[in-house]
């Protein structure tokens, strides 16, 4: 398993609190343009 950076552990604890703080919200998807 690789350590992810920390700009996406940040992501990461980002759009997990959106998904476990936003009433009705269960699932996300997170796009990126430069892949």
């Amino acid at each position: 398993m690789t350590q992810m950076s920390q700009a996406a552990q940040n992501l990461n604890w980002l759009i997990t609190n959106f998904v476990d703080n936003t009433p009705g919200v269960s699932h996300t998807v997170v796009v990126s343009a430069d892949g």
